[in-house]
């Protein structure tokens, strides 16, 4: 069956699991030794893959996560996974809205001009401004960026993202990914989280997580001016880049800012070609 195909291979991704009963499951450590000499013949770069197998790869990763969301235990994942997969499941992996290509020029102009502004993202702007303007990006329309302030600018970006987009990170996954940041570094969901969710975004929700970050980077390299470190800007983007059904209580909002940390030691470029080739055999099973 599909289903058992896909469990199959997700038995495999989460790893052995000795004793459901640890707080912490723990995995064998792999022998690295000739790790240097495969590297080129088991990954791939993301930029190298198709449209199609970055299609594929990004469904395959986000459904791994999904499963995992389903149980309240990784360890129950392995007896469990009997619902069959269907497209209707996957409604906010495929219906997250459409990104207006303009975010990318308040991006990059906060870049020029805004990193070295004090409270960056933390001071509020206008809120007629924050408030209004979004709903005409909303509408695939620009705006005068020069007209507003800094504070103002980065304020519209904030709402447009948690607002409009209702953040970049799906809500299917986000239940994994808190469970995997508050278990321990070495157990086999939060490696494999590590591993998986730089592939679970569709390409355009993960062009503008990466584009956000690269500007948080920028900002933080000039936080003995703006005093806005990296740490700052990442304890108030939880709400921004996290869909706000998931903003439960603050134990999970507190869980997501250390995911939102982990997400700076993520590689987002090098794939397993086991992963992709799982991916494109899942691919070909949807119905």
């Amino acid at each position: 069956m599909h289903t058992d195909n896909f469990n199959n291979d997700l038995v495999s991704e989460t790893g052995t699991f000795n004793s459901c009963k640890s707080s912490c499951c723990t995995v064998h450590k792999r022998n690295t030794q000739n790790d240097s000499k495969i590297t080129n013949k088991f990954f791939l770069k993301y930029g190298e893959l198709t449209r199609e197998e970055r299609r594929c790869l990004n469904l395959y990763s986000y459904n791994v996560l999904k499963k995992l969301n389903s149980d309240s235990t990784v360890c129950k994942i392995l007896g469990y996974f009997k619902n069959v997969f269907n497209k209707q499941k996957y409604e906010d992996f495929y219906s997250k809205k459409k990104i207006n290509p303009f975010v990318y020029e308040i991006i990059e102009y906060l870049k020029m001009y805004g990193v070295n502004q004090k409270g960056i993202f933390r001071v509020p702007g206008n809120v007629v401004f924050y408030t209004s303007v979004p709903k005409l990006l909303e509408k695939g329309e620009k705006y005068d960026i020069s007209l507003y302030d800094i504070h103002t600018n980065a304020s519209i970006l904030k709402a447009y993202i948690r607002i409009v987009l209702d953040g970049i990170i799906p809500l299917g996954i986000c239940r994994t990914l808190v469970k995997a940041v508050k278990s321990c570094e070495n157990s086999s969901l939060f490696l494999l989280v590590k591993e998986v969710f730089p592939f679970s975004l569709t390409d355009d929700y993960r062009k503008l997580l990466l584009e956000m970050y690269a500007l948080f980077r920028e900002i933080d390299n000039k936080k003995e001016i703006n005093l806005m470190t990296m740490k700052n800007i990442l304890t108030i983007f939880p709400p921004t880049l996290f869909p706000s059904d998931s903003l439960t209580n603050y134990e999970v909002v507190s869980a997501q800012h250390k995911f939102l940390e982990l997400i700076l030691e993520l590689d987002f470029e090098t794939v397993s070609l086991v992963r992709l080739m799982k991916a494109k055999k899942y691919c070909n099973i949807i119905p």
